[in-house]
């Protein structure tokens, strides 16, 4: 017994200590544009018949954005000529994809000793109008019995079940004055590295390494193609972008607390009232964590 008790406590032990030797801590990577503008709030690429706005905020990075029609017209968006490159390496926005959602659900009662009848039935069909460029079509079916035994014990036995599939369009159609989001791709899986530059940094260690858009390790764009009604000339937006500075800085630094009491719509911050701000946050900047723990190896 006085054994496993100290087992206990050396295991109990060893734990806390790991435990105290893992910290967290961030990479945050910046992006400059030369075709994108960056704003308070947004990046903002814009022509005479469109707004492309981007927030690049995300862990990993956010590389979706927003398309605005401008015009009076349909703006038809083909995917299948839309692409995120990374690196030089293109990625397809339309992926022909189709996904498909159903339920089933069975129901029974009683026993079955005498006679008895069944039934089935099949729905099909297809529902208008599309979500995010998809069509969708739905179908289901029943079936079941019902049956009586010669002591008068009836029984009643159901199934039902029923899918929706939904299909990836390639075309989508913007209507004049109105926006769609498009999401697909995370810019970075995984932190950057490179040698001197430290991954667990005190405060007079920290380090931010900058690039320019000839020498930037990573590059990143968005081929967007469009036209104006279905008839119109096929016009090619190419929203590129490179890192120009990346810094390991820990938790502490990466985040903090204000005080707030409540927001602009009377909503209070929790029970303590405190609001948790990045301090790195802006619209062309995204962050990666990772944990670096005793045996200096890094968790994603």
């Amino acid at each position: 017994m006085r054994n496993l008790f100290c087992c206990n406590i050396v295991i109990l032990t060893l734990v806390i200590m790991l435990s105290s030797c893992s910290k967290e801590f961030y990479q945050v990577l910046t992006a400059e544009s030369k075709s994108v503008e960056t704003q308070q709030t947004n990046m903002v690429y814009e022509d005479e018949n469109c707004k492309i706005t981007y927030n690049l905020w995300a862990p990993h990075g956010n590389a979706g954005f927003i398309f605005y029609n401008k015009t009076d017209k349909n703006i038809i968006i083909d995917l299948k000529e839309c692409f995120f490159v990374f690196n030089g390496y293109a990625n397809d926005y339309y992926l022909n994809r189709s996904y498909v959602y159903g339920k089933s659900a069975n129901i029974g009662i009683g026993k079955s000793l005498g006679k008895s009848a069944s039934y089935s039935e099949t729905l099909s069909g297809t529902l208008y109008g599309n979500w995010f460029g998809y069509n969708a079509s739905a179908s289901g079916s029943m079936s079941g019995s019902i049956g009586a035994s010669q002591n008068n014990t009836t029984f009643v036995q159901a199934g039902a079940n029923a899918s929706v599939e939904i299909k990836e369009q390639d075309l989508i159609c913007i209507p004049p004055k109105t926006s769609k989001l498009f999401y697909e791709y995370q810019i970075l899986e995984n932190i950057y590295r490179e040698c001197g530059f430290l991954l667990s940094p005190k405060k007079s260690e920290i380090k931010r390494l900058k690039y320019a858009d000839t020498n930037s390790p990573i590059k990143f764009s968005n081929v967007i193609s469009y036209c104006i009604s279905e008839q119109g000339n096929p016009i090619v937006v190419n929203n590129d972008f490179y890192i120009s500075s990346i810094t390991n800085i820990s938790a502490g630094e990466f985040i903090t607390e204000i005080r707030v009491e409540k927001d602009c719509m009377g909503k209070s911050y929790g029970a303590n009232g405190y609001k948790t701000v990045y301090k790195e946050q802006a619209p062309n900047k995204f962050y990666i964590r990772y944990v670096q723990n005793a045996r200096n190896s890094d968790k994603y």
